[in-house]
């Protein structure tokens, strides 16, 4: 099964987490491939702020951080395929800029997503609620299915601590 976490609040400033995901050095020479929607690759930060000065939302957090970790290696070309298509589900379903890699550093395949906070469709700030959450789940699980790979597992080891679910895996505190 595979893991989606949302990293808590970081330690790290916008550039400096874009640095981090991105920096061979700090991998082991494993960061399989990057890229983005949204923006331009050359000057990520540049744009991610660009928009945060439009709509006046400086304060805050900067950034909204999942992991996608795969236990269990699959082919790389198909992981891949389906991290871009997921990266870009993600940037559809939030209206978020967002950077993603795939880092093999570790004995799990595994992909960073950032998230700019604030939406460039409209100025609003990203809310990670229980709803949008699951649905971001949902979304990586289809994408996933489609390419064979296995899907994200739920359950209260895997998820925070403030969702609930019921026997099935599905959210039961989720307003529909």
């Amino acid at each position: 099964m595979a893991i989606f976490h949302k990293v808590s609040e970081s330690k790290y400033t916008m550039e400096g987490i874009l640095r981090y995901i991105t920096d061979q050095n700090g991998h082991d020479e494993k960061v399989i491939s990057f890229s983005g929607f949204g923006l331009n690759l050359y000057y990520p930060v540049r744009d991610m702020l660009i928009t945060k000065y439009l709509y006046s939302k400086t304060g805050g957090s900067d950034y909204k951080h999942f992991v996608l970790l795969m236990e269990h290696n699959p082919e790389m070309t198909v992981f891949l395929n389906a991290a871009e298509r997921i990266a870009g589900a993600m940037y559809q379903l939030t209206g978020c800029q967002l950077v993603y890699a795939i880092h093999t550093n570790t004995d799990k395949i595994h992909m960073h997503m950032i998230l700019n906070s604030v939406r460039y469709t409209d100025g609003s700030k990203l809310d990670i609620n229980n709803q949008l959450y699951f649905t971001m789940i949902t979304v990586c699980n289809k994408i996933l299915l489609q390419y064979g790979l296995e899907m994200v597992r739920t359950g209260e080891k895997y998820i925070r601590d403030d969702y609930e679910i019921d026997s099935l895996g599905n959210p039961a505190n989720v307003i529909a």
